[in-house]
């Protein structure tokens, strides 16, 4: 009414003007709270984002490196497999070639003999070509892998088992590579084959006469024997002029298996003495070459002397060269500097031969 609007007005007026500023002051604090947990809320999720990314980064590197190992390691056992492959097959098609080894292995025998045999003519082999360290170990596991083979395995079935064993020892000795599977197998079972004819006599005959230890340690002798004679067999001839011996049984050792191997070393020693001097020669590598050739020959050849020794690793030696020569095409040769070339050579073998 008339009377009271006044009092009226003003009081609503002091209403809205207190509940408008609570209003206004309950909306600012809200902000900023909503402000505060969206920092909050940013930071963590860029904190998390941080550690994923670093997380998921570990576990990439991780897998690469595991991948990268994986690959490694197929690719050395592939390699493994494949030298393993290489060797094992060579050595069964030259070992099956000879007709005495199929005669005994084909033949009615007690398994005893036929592990005496093989584990005696493993050991000889192992002697003829330079590998006599790994004799034992050679007759011992194929002796095993001849009994595990049984008595009915027959002569392939004895050279199969025989392959694999030969195999894995000279992989775990590192002896054999797929470089030089094709010749070290065609050398080992040559060696091989031909002192089974000596070791299976004595292995059949101490069989039936005695026990299998000892019919293994006389077909071991008789096949050492067989393998020292028939390498040094000739090797006496008369002396020349310069003291050292030579003989036609040297000059056809040339073509055996052995040498074959080692001459295929040595080529690969002087291709790498002549590569790695980036245009010069490592005459270091060859002078050991040749007294590594000069070593085997001597321990495989109890009956040769040193001469004899010495006559034989220098033919080997010109083989090498020859072949090499052979395999190269030739420029220009420098005469001039072969007195040098002779120096520098002959310093190198007096070092490796101190």
């Amino acid at each position: 009414n008339s009377g009271n609007y006044l009092q009226l007005a003003n009081s609503l007026a002091y209403s809205f003007g207190s509940s408008l500023y609570q209003y206004s002051s309950s909306a600012a604090g809200a902000g900023a709270g909503a402000a505060s947990s969206g920092g909050a809320s940013g930071s963590s999720s860029s904190s998390t984002t941080t550690t994923t990314t670093t997380s998921a980064s570990a576990a990439a590197a991780a897998a690469a490196a595991a991948s990268a190992a994986a690959s490694t390691s197929a690719s050395a056992s592939a390699s493994a497999s494949a030298s393993a492959s290489a060797f094992s097959q060579t050595f069964s098609q030259t070992v099956l070639q000879s007709a005495s080894y199929g005669s005994y292995f084909g033949g009615s025998l007690s398994l005893q003999s036929a592990q005496a045999a093989a584990s005696a003519a493993a050991q000889a082999a192992a002697l003829q070509i330079g590998l006599g360290s790994y004799g034992n170990a050679l007759a011992s596991a194929v002796g095993s892998a001849v009994g595990s083979a049984g008595a009915n395995a027959g002569a392939y079935g004895f050279t199969q088992a025989a392959a694999s064993a030969v195999a894995s020892v000279l992989l775990q000795a590192g002896v054999l590579n797929y470089g030089n599977a094709t010749a070290l197998a065609s050398a080992y079972a040559s060696a091989y084959a031909s002192s089974v004819a000596s070791a299976a006599a004595s292995a059949s005959a101490g069989a039936s006469a005695s026990s299998g230890a000892s019919a293994y340690a006389s077909a071991v002798a008789a096949a050492a024997a067989a393998a020292s004679v028939s390498t040094s067999a000739g090797a006496s001839a008369s002396a020349g002029a310069s003291g050292l011996s030579f003989s036609q049984a040297q000059a056809s050792a040339l073509s055996s298996s052995a040498a074959a191997y080692r001459i295929s070393s040595l080529i690969t020693s002087f291709v790498s003495g002549l590569s790695a001097g980036g245009g010069s020669v490592n005459y270091s590598v060859i002078a050991n070459a040749l007294a590594s050739v000069a070593s085997q020959i001597s321990a495989s050849n109890a009956g040769l002397s040193v001469s004899q020794v010495a006559v034989q690793a220098l033919l080997e030696f010109s083989t090498a060269l020859i072949q090499i020569l052979a395999s190269s095409q030739i420029g220009y040769v420098n005469t001039a500097s072969a007195g040098s070339t002779a120096s520098a050579f002959s310093q190198a073998l007096a070092q490796t031969f101190a």
